[in-house]
C-alpha cells in the first residue's frame, strides 16, 4: 500500500523547485549546476567556457545530489573589445573591462548552495565564480594539469563578498627562449597535442583572474604558417578574457630570438621595411601586445640614436597599423656596466613628435632572481641589489603605461637548474606586489621559467596574491602555504624557513655558494659579467693560491654558516615531514618536503666541497700529505643520496619527461628540457669533477653551446 504524500520540509524543497524550473524562462543547466540568467549568456562564450569549467569541478568535487544555483546579474556587458585603450594622466594605457564584483550565498543547505552575483561586466561574472570555487568551496586550481579537491563538502555558510583585482593587467609571460614546459607546444605547430596544452594554461590563468599571457618568440618560425596556429591560441584566449602579447626584437643576438630585421648579406631591405614586414605577417594572429627587445644583448646599448629613431617606428606602427600596443622590457643591467658603453646619450627624444609617439611604448620593468624591489641585498648583473629598478618605476609610471616584471624562477645554474628551492620567490613577490599596489602601478606580468620542484607553487601564490584585492595584508609571506594546507605547524615551519634562507643566504651571503659557476665566472677581464651571485674569490684561486687566512676566513664565514644552515633547515624540515594533512594534499606535502631535502643536500655538498678546496690548500702549505679519498667521499656520498632523492621527484612530473629532463632538438638554442641539468645534478656532478682533477677552465664539462646561445652561429 502506498504511503499518503507528506510534505516535508524536503518535499518542499522539491515542490518549490520545481515550479521555479517550471515557470522560469531564463534558465539553464549541466547537470549539477543550475543558472538563472538573460539570454545573452547563452551566446557568450566567455560565460560558457566557465560554466563547462566549473561544471567540470564540481561534478569532480561533490556528490551527485549536490546541486549549485547561481544567480546572475541582469543587463550584464558581455561585449570584449581587447585593442581598447584609454588617456589617464595624459598617459596611454589599455582599457580592460571591469572585474569588480559582489557574490551572496544564501541559505544554503546539504542539497543546495544558493548563489547571486552582481557585475557589470561578463569577467566580473568569471572572477567571481573562480573566487567562489577557489577561496570557498576549496577546489584549488595551483596547476595547469592539477586541482586539488576537497574531501568533503565544505561548510558553507551565507556571507557576502566583494571583490576586484589589484592591477588592470595581470598575468605570466612564458619564457619560451628557454625549453621549459610549454616552448614546444607554443612554439611548434606540428607538435601533437599542441593547442590543448596551450589552452589547459590559458584555463589555469582564467581560473586565476590572470588576463594576460605573453610568450618568446624564437626565429626559427615559419612565419606564413606559425601565425596561423597562433592566432588559434588567441582566439582561445580571447574567449576566456585574456590578452595575448608576444616577447621579441628589433635584433637581439642571444637565444635564438626573433629579429624584426637583419643585416646584409641577409638582407639589403632598410630596417623599417623589414620591421613592417615582418610585423604584418605577425599580425594574422591578432596578437594584443608586442613586447619589443630593442637592444641586441641585455647587456648591450649600442648606438642610441639610430635605436630611438626604430623605436618610435616600431611603436608607431604597432600602434596605427596593427592597433595594437607596443611593450619594451627595462633591464636590471644599469647604463654605466653595459658592454661597449659609449657615452652619447641616454634615449633623449630627438624631436617632440616623436616623443609623443613614444609615449604610447608601454614600460616592463624587470628584476631578476628571488630579491625583492626594495631589498638591501640582491646581487645579480653586476648590481648590488634590484632598487635602482624601484627608481625605474617611479620614473616610468609618470609618462607611460608602466607594468612590474619579476622572476619566479631563473633558471641558469641559480635555481630550479640545481634544484635550490628559495621562498624568497613567495615573500619577495609579496613584498613587491604590496610596493606595486601602494603606487598604482597598472600591471604586474611574472616571467615564469618553468613549474616543477614546486615552482608551480610560486606562480600560483603570485596569482593569488596580484588577482586579489582581499589579500591586503603585509603578512602574507606564506599566504599559499596556509591556504593549501591549513596548518598551523606547516605555516610557522615555512616562515621560520623563509626568515632562516634570508638570513644565511641574504644577510651572511651564502647565495654566492649554494648556486652554480657558469662560464662567465670562470674567465677574467670584460667577459668576466656577474650575472648571478659568485664567490668573492674563484674556486680556482681558492684552490691554487689561497693563503692561510684567506682559507681560515673561508672556513668562519661560509663553511660554518653553511653548517648552520644545513643544521636549522633540517629541523624545519623534520618538524613538518609527518604532519597530517588531507589525503588529496599528501603528495603536494611530500613534493614539497622532498625539494626542501634536496635544497639542504646542495648546501651541504657546498660545504663539503669548499671544506676539500681548504683542507687540500691547507696540506699544499703545510707540505703534509692529503687524504684525497677521505676528503672527497663526504660529497659524493651527499650528491648521491641528493640524486636518489630527483628520481624519486622525476616519477611524479606532470609534463613528459623526455620534454622537461631529455636530450633532443627543439626550437630553442639548448639540446635538452630545462630540468636536464636536475636529471643528473650536472652542476653538482661538475664541481666535484673541477676539484678532483684541478680542472678549472669554463670549457670543462660544458653543457652550454655558447656559440649558439649568444648567437655567433644558427
Amino acid at each position: 500500500m502506498n504511503k499518503p504524500f507528506q510534505i516535508t520540509k524536503v518535499n518542499l524543497h522539491k515542490i518549490l523547485w520545481g515550479f521555479f524550473l517550471l515557470y522560469s524562462t531564463s534558465l539553464f543547466s549541466q547537470d549539477q549546476i543550475l543558472v538563472k540568467g538573460g539570454e545573452t549568456y547563452r551566446h557568450c562564450k566567455t560565460f560558457q567556457h566557465t560554466l563547462s569549467d566549473i561544471q567540470h569541478h564540481f561534478n569532480k568535487a561533490f556528490a551527485k545530489n549536490l546541486r549549485l544555483h547561481i544567480e546572475l546579474p541582469e543587463n550584464v556587458d558581455t561585449n570584449f573589445c581587447f585593442k581598447t585603450y584609454h588617456y589617464q594622466n595624459d598617459i596611454h594605457k589599455i582599457s580592460y573591462p571591469s572585474t569588480a564584483f559582489q557574490l551572496t550565498v544564501q541559505n544554503p543547505d546539504a542539497n543546495q548552495i544558493n548563489i547571486s552575483i552582481s557585475a557589470t561586466h561578463i569577467i566580473g561574472v568569471q572572477h567571481a565564480l573562480y573566487a567562489f570555487f577557489q577561496d570557498h568551496l576549496n577546489i584549488l586550481f595551483i596547476h595547469p594539469r592539477q586541482t586539488i579537491y576537497p574531501e568533503k563538502t565544505p561548510n558553507i555558510t551565507p556571507i557576502t563578498f566583494s571583490d576586484s583585482t589589484r592591477f588592470n593587467i595581470i598575468g605570466f609571460h612564458q619564457h619560451t627562449q628557454h625549453p621549459i614546459e610549454l616552448t614546444e607546444y607554443l612554439l611548434d605547430r606540428k607538435k601533437e597535442g599542441n593547442l590543448q596544452e596551450v589552452k589547459k594554461y590559458i584555463d589555469w590563468l582564467a581560473q586565476n583572474k590572470q588576463n594576460y599571457f605573453e610568450f618568446s618568440l624564437l626565429e626559427n618560425l615559419h612565419l606564413r604558417k606559425w601565425p596561423l596556429y597562433a592566432k588559434k591560441i588567441v582566439e582561445y584566449a580571447h574567449q576566456r578574457g585574456v590578452l595575448v602579447g608576444v616577447d621579441l626584437s628589433l635584433r637581439m643576438l642571444q637565444q635564438k630570438a626573433f629579429k624584426l630585421y637583419r643585416l646584409p648579406p641577409t638582407s639589403f631591405r632598410s630596417k623599417e621595411k623589414q620591421i613592417a614586414r615582418r610585423l604584418k605577417k605577425l599580425a594574422v594572429a591578432d596578437f594584443d601586445v608586442y613586447n619589443i627587445e630593442f637592444s641586441a644583448t641585455e647587456f648591450s646599448e649600442g648606438n642610441a640614436t639610430k635605436k630611438e629613431k626604430l623605436m618610435v617606428f616600431t611603436t608607431q606602427y604597432i600602434d596605427s597599423i596593427l592597433a595594437a600596443k607596443a611593450m619594451n622590457r627595462k633591464h636590471v643591467v644599469k647604463h654605466e656596466h653595459m658592454i661597449h658603453f659609449k657615452d652619447n646619450h641616454a634615449l633623449n627624444y630627438f624631436d617632440p613628435v616623436s616623443k609623443k609617439i613614444d609615449e604610447k611604448r608601454g614600460s616592463m620593468v624587470h628584476t631578476v632572481m628571488s630579491y625583492a624591489l626594495k631589498d638591501k641585498y640582491g646581487p645579480a648583473y653586476n648590481n648590488k641589489n634590484m632598487i635602482h629598478m624601484y627608481k625605474r618605476l617611479l620614473i616610468d609610471k609618470k609618462v607611460r603605461e608602466t607594468w612590474y616584471y619579476p622572476e619566479s624562477a631563473y633558471w641558469i645554474t641559480f635555481d630550479n637548474s640545481i634544484p635550490n628551492f628559495f621562498t624568497g620567490y613567495i615573500s619577495a613577490r609579496n613584498r613587491d606586489i604590496q610596493t606595486c599596489d601602494s603606487l598604482n602601478i597598472d600591471g604586474h606580468i611574472t616571467f615564469t621559467s618553468g613549474i616543477e620542484w614546486n615552482h608551480w607553487l610560486f606562480d600560483w601564490n603570485i596569482a593569488r596574491l596580484s588577482s586579489s584585492s582581499l589579500h591586503k595584508s603585509t603578512n602574507n609571506n606564506t599566504a599559499s602555504i596556509d591556504y593549501l594546507f591549513n596548518s598551523e605547524k606547516i605555516n610557522q615551519a615555512f616562515l621560520a624557513i623563509d626568515k632562516l634562507q634570508s638570513e644565511y643566504l641574504l644577510e651572511k651571503q651564502l647565495i654566492r655558494y649554494i648556486t652554480a659557476n657558469q662560464p662567465s665566472d670562470e674567465v677574467k677581464g670584460k667577459l668576466s659579467f656577474e650575472f648571478q651571485p659568485r664567490p668573492k674569490k674563484q674556486y680556482k684561486y681558492l684552490f691554487r693560491k689561497a693563503t692561510q687566512k684567506e682559507l681560515t676566513e673561508l672556513k668562519e664565514k661560509v663553511i660554518k654558516p653553511l653548517k648552520e644552515y644545513v643544521s636549522l633547515l633540517e629541523t624545519q624540515i623534520k618538524s613538518i615531514e609527518n604532519t597530517q594533512v588531507e589525503e588529496s594534499k599528501e603528495k603536494l606535502l611530500k613534493e614539497l618536503v622532498l625539494s626542501l631535502k634536496v635544497t639542504a643536500l646542495r648546501a651541504q655538498h657546498k660545504s663539503q666541497s669548499l671544506n676539500y678546496i681548504a683542507e687540500r690548500r691547507i696540506a699544499k702549505i703545510n707540505q703534509a700529505s692529503f687524504d684525497k679519498k677521505a676528503q672527497s667521499t663526504p660529497m659524493i656520498e651527499t650528491r648521491s643520496k641528493a640524486l636518489e632523492l630527483v628520481k624519486e621527484q622525476e616519477r611524479n612530473y606532470r609534463y613528459d619527461y623526455k620534454l622537461l629532463s631529455g636530450k633532443f632538438k627543439g626550437k630553442t638554442a639548448y639540446r635538452f628540457g630545462y630540468l636536464y641539468p636536475v636529471s643528473n645534478l650536472h652542476f653538482w656532478k661538475r664541481e666535484e669533477d673541477q676539484l678532483l682533477h684541478n680542472r678549472f677552465s669554463p670549457f670543462y664539462r660544458n653543457i652550454w653551446d655558447i656559440a649558439r646561445i649568444i648567437g655567433l652561429i644558427n
